[in-house]
This record gives C-alpha cells, sequence and structure tokens, in this order.
C-alpha cells in the first residue's frame, strides 16, 4: 500500500540511462516492483549516456521541474581518463570532478536521496584502471557523505570481494542484465524502508 505522493528521480549517466541491461536498467527494473504498490510516485529517470560532470552540470536545471523528489544518483566513469583514450579532451581532473559534483550534489540532495558510488570497470576491458578511478570515486564518496547523502559504497563492496559473478557487459564498462538486477534489488529494498 502507498504511503502517498513521491517523486523518485534517477540522475547519472548511461548506467542510470540502463545501457547493458535486457530490460532497461536497473531504475526501470525498480520502477516496475515499487509501481504497483505505489501507483501514486512518479519515476524520473534524468540518465543521459556518455555524461561527464559537465555535460549532467549543463542540464542540472532540468531537475526543479520535479521537486519535491528522492534522488538517486549514479555517475560512471565518463570523466575518468582511460587506456589509449580516443577522446581525451572530454575527461575531467579529480579537482574538477569534484568542483562539478559540488554544485551537482547542492541541486540534487533531499533528505532520503541515495547516492551509489560507481561500480569499478573491468580494466582490461575498458582502459579505465582502478588505481585510476580511485582518484575519483573515493573523494567522490566521501563528498556525498558530506552533502548527507545516504551512501551505496557499491565501489569499495565489489573492490573488496574477489568472488563476485560476471556483472560486467562486454565492454567492462557496464553492468550486464546480472549487475542492473543487483542493483535494482538493493535499491528497491532501500526506498521501500526510507518513509
Amino acid at each position: 500500500m502507498s504511503r502517498g505522493t513521491r517523486t523518485i528521480l534517477g540522475f547519472g549517466a548511461s548506467s542510470m540511462q540502463g545501457v547493458g541491461d535486457s530490460q532497461g536498467g536497473f531504475f526501470a527494473r525498480l520502477t516496475r516492483q515499487l509501481q504497483p504498490a505505489h501507483p501514486d510516485w512518479t519515476f524520473v529517470n534524468l540518465g543521459i549516456g556518455g555524461d561527464t560532470t559537465s555535460d549532467m552540470l549543463k542540464r542540472i536545471d532540468a531537475v526543479e521541474a520535479h521537486r519535491p523528489f528522492t534522488s538517486v544518483i549514479i555517475l560512471g566513469c565518463n570523466d575518468v581518463p582511460r587506456d589509449n583514450d580516443r577522446s581525451p579532451d572530454r575527461r575531467n581532473s579529480p579537482a574538477d570532478y569534484l568542483a562539478n559534483l559540488e554544485s551537482i550534489f547542492a541541486k540534487l540532495y533531499t533528505p532520503g536521496s541515495l547516492f551509489i558510488a560507481s561500480f569499478p570497470s573491468d580494466g582490461t576491458r575498458s582502459g579505465v584502471q582502478r588505481v585510476t578511478m580511485d582518484r575519483y570515486i573515493i573523494p567522490a564518496t566521501a563528498l556525498a557523505r558530506r552533502f548527507g547523502f545516504a551512501v551505496w559504497d557499491l565501489y569499495s563492496e565489489m573492490k573488496a570481494n574477489s568472488a563476485l559473478p560476471d556483472l560486467w557487459a562486454s565492454d567492462g564498462n557496464h553492468f550486464n542484465d546480472a549487475g542492473h538486477a543487483m542493483i535494482a534489488e538493493r535499491v528497491v529494498g532501500m526506498l521501500r524502508t526510507n518513509p
């Protein structure tokens, strides 16, 4: 049974958009799971594949039309340099990345909102090495905590678990169906328990 109207707003890049998943992505999955019990909840997916934090910052004002909302954020690794980079001019330094996040979080934070630390890429397939990702994702997670977001440190969880099944799509940069299903299941539990 529903507890009243609520808007769940997803914000990020391709992982939020649903790339790699034959079922439309974790946000689409959680929408299908939650909406029957909460028909007056609205689900808005503002994930755009390929976006860096600079791109996201240019469109951040689009969230204003959906207030009040509870945000769910997962950003991906489009800011992060990679081996044999075809678009080095699109990447942001760690300092610029965090400065962009300061502005993004200021717009997206509301009590009960969730920040999901980006999962580690498979560097052999993606060219995005974890030692480089550390310089972006670890400070981003700390920043989200300082803003007051509920934080799921998926990045650290996955780095620490060497027994994980293969959750990556063929490019090593996105989750496959199993990965999206795992994220959806966990986030659904968080949203159900957060009044």
